[in-house]
């Protein structure tokens, strides 16, 4: 469902009589304003389009749609609001700990821990 979808049921939402049952798709019977309660949540919480896309090369150049140009490597996504990260899993946690092999020191395994923990979530210096 699109957010230009999802606005049009709010605002039917909105509009109708509060007490207004319509049918689900699973044939239970909810309220218009709970329906579009449930698909406002979940549109928002789908992954954000970037808005555009900057070059990290020396031009800087702009490239403003959301789809990523097909030419060059260096492009780097905008957007109207950071993405949000979601938490890792402990299994990717692990993953990662394990990752990171044997250190001199534990404070530099768990230097290098924090390094791969922020990669994964594509922050970079």
């Amino acid at each position: 469902m699109t957010k230009d979808e999802v606005l049009k049921m709010a605002l039917e939402a909105l509009e109708a009589d509060p007490l207004e049952m319509v049918a689900d798709v699973d044939g239970h019977m909810v309220f218009l304003k709970d329906k579009a309660i449930t698909a406002i949540k979940e549109a928002l919480a789908q992954e954000q389009e970037p808005m555009a896309w900057i070059s990290a090369g020396p031009a800087r150049m702009i490239h403003w749609t959301s789809d990523k140009p097909a030419y060059g490597d260096d492009w780097v996504p905008l957007y109207t609001t950071p993405p949000q990260r979601k938490p890792l899993t402990l299994s990717q946690k692990q993953r990662l700990w394990s990752s990171v092999g044997d250190k001199p020191t534990l404070k530099d395994r768990v230097n290098a821990y924090g390094l791969a923990i922020e990669a994964a979530h594509g922050i970079k210096e």
